[in-house]
């Protein structure tokens, strides 16, 4: 007969156990599409992960009593295994016999081709009719759960397998990654109130790079965190790396807007740690020493602490390294905010604008004074946003006639106002009224028209579910700022970022995500062809009589 595979092995001790792929995920802190793919053959654990000693250990206190080993035994020899395979059912205990079996089975597996590996599901006279041995599972399963004469259900054997839900080692990437996710999750199904996260980031590689299954139980675990009121506080090594300062870039954009707990910081030396190591930990509860044990450079291998002392001696390391570090975001008062927006425009340079709604420079002044004569009762505060405005409508002109300004917006948000008469987000100095949608319309038509370097990129609804739009900004390679709407209310999160190495990411990031937009919707004429379009069926929709002010409206770019 010939030699079993991973999956097969670990398929029929499944089966003997009486445990679904589901369950054994479970006891191990896996996914358990991965121990799927085992079974099927899609993949085989690298051998050096330790899945197989868990596997073991996990499956082993049903298979404690000579007689239940013997009944695997036969068993074994039924499924068409090799004798060499069953006699591994020897007196050196469960654990040992199955991790042997299971990592002579990995060693082969490893040496077939991917082909071959899933071969043994379609043949069908290989191996004994697997219908045969699953009527069989109820009496060898008796066999496995009762002990002695007296048929009291077995206890496992305290000795060999005094494991926790989460071990104190892990070793192997996955292993690592599943930990450190597993424990997130359990802290935040815990009734102690917000929590601290507190993680470092200084490897070159991410974290979580090529398992994006737990990349985002990780990401909706800080979410989740951040939305109870949580805070996190990552410490971030950066580099000239653009790949690994863009992902960086989506998880800051994800966490943004989540309320005010998302506090990155910044080393200011530049450079990453080589090995790796990282620390990742909730304050007061538990705290995660990783380090890389072999040439990969990425964490795999961690070391558990939840010793009350423990954890704090690593939290006082974590503040130590903390102190070294800068604000990567500074939040800011809607004052601070408008101030620093108003300071960023007059550095000349190229203005990206990634939002979900038309920016805030595409409407004529005598717009933007009727909405805030509609939101503000106070006439210094109307003249004081004016003034700021008409400056920053100026830098915008000027700019526009020797630097890029490229705004990424929804088709829906122009359809909207159009047709709803409603700007997309809530901005409670945006409140139009009559045909205030279609007088902006008409301006931004304009300014396309008339501004040789201003372009605007159309994302339409089926091409939004897919390109990350959001509220944000970068001018040139200095400033970042965040203006996020929070659903529903009249207010905004005020974030700015000014480090350099992550402002140009973001312009990297901004023209990434430009590249997924349908080239029709990138070409500027294009874009003025639809918009007028859409202009015209607005005004048929209503009557024909809105106000066009084409040719009054006209900016002055001398």
């Amino acid at each position: 007969m010939k030699q079993s595979t991973f999956g097969e092995a670990l398929e029929l001790a499944l089966r003997m156990r009486g445990w679904s792929a589901a369950r054994l995920a479970k006891e191990i802190n896996l996914d358990s599409s991965y121990i799927r793919r085992w079974i099927r053959g899609d993949r085989v654990p690298s051998l050096h992960s330790g899945h197989a000693g868990w596997i073991a250990q996990a499956l082993a206190p049903g298979f404690e009593s000579d007689s239940a080993r013997q009944a695997l035994h036969d068993r074994f020899l039924e499924r068409g295994f090799t004798a060499e395979e069953a006699s591994a059912v020897g007196p050196e205990g469960a654990i040992g016999w199955l991790k042997r079996l299971l990592e002579e089975a990995q060693v082969h597996a490893l040496k077939l081709p991917r082909e071959d590996r899933l071969q043994w599901k379609r043949e069908s006279g290989a191996k004994a009719n697997m219908d045969g041995i699953v009527a069989e599972i109820g009496r060898l399963s008796e066999a496995l759960d009762n002990e002695g004469s007296n048929g009291r259900a077995s206890e496992p054997n305290a000795a060999s397998w005094d494991r926790p839900a989460i071990r104190s080692f892990s070793l192997g990437r996955e292993q690592t990654l599943t930990t450190i996710v597993s424990l997130l999750e359990q802290s935040l199904v815990s009734d102690d109130g917000p929590l601290e996260l507190l993680y470092t980031f200084q490897s070159e590689n991410g974290t979580f790079e090529g398992y994006p299954s737990l990349a985002e139980r990780w990401r909706q675990g800080i979410v989740e965190a951040l939305r109870r009121g949580g805070r996190v506080r990552p410490l971030i090594k950066l580099n000239k790396n653009t790949n690994r300062s863009v992902a960086l870039i989506s998880d800051m954009i994800a966490y943004l807007g989540r309320g005010g707990g998302y506090e990155p910081r910044y080393f200011a030396r530049y450079g990453i740690y080589e090995p790796p190591r990282e620390i990742f930990g909730v304050a007061g509860s538990w705290m995660l020493v990783c380090l890389s044990s072999e040439q990969t450079g990425s964490i795999d291998s961690a070391f558990l602490h939840r010793d009350k002392q423990e954890c704090e001696a690593i939290a006082g390391h974590f503040e130590q390294l903390a102190a070294r570090t800068e604000p990567l975001l500074r939040y800011y008062s809607e004052e601070q905010y408008f101030e620093e927006n108003t300071k960023k425009d007059r550095k000349k340079g190229n203005l990206l604008v990634n939002n979900r709604d038309l920016g805030a420079m595409t409407l004529p002044l005598e717009l933007w004074e009727t909405y805030l004569r509609r939101s503000l009762d106070d006439d210094t505060a109307i003249k004081r946003h004016m003034e700021r405005i008409s400056e920053r409508m100026k830098h915008f002109l000027d700019d526009s006639q020797s630097t890029r300004i490229i705004h990424v917006c929804p088709m829906a948000a122009i359809e909207h106002l159009l047709f709803r008469g409603e700007y997309y987000a809530s901005n409670r100095y945006r409140k139009p009224a009559g045909d205030d949608g279609i007088r902006h319309i008409e301006h931004l038509i304009v300014l396309l028209k008339t501004l040789k370097h201003y372009e605007l990129s159309l994302v339409s609804e089926e091409q939004s579910r897919s390109i990350p739009l959001s509220y944000w900004d970068v001018k040139d390679d200095h400033t970042v700022t965040f203006g996020i709407p929070h659903t529903g209310q009249w207010t905004e999160t005020y974030v700015v970022l000014t480090e350099g190495t992550l402002a140009s990411a973001f312009g990297e990031y901004f023209h990434q995500i430009r590249q997924l937009i349908t080239p029709k919707y990138r070409d500027k004429k294009e874009v003025i062809a639809w918009l007028e379009s859409r202009l015209t069926e607005a005004k048929l929709a209503f009557g024909g009589n809105r106000h066009s002010p084409l040719d009054s409206d006209r900016p002055s770019v001398s």
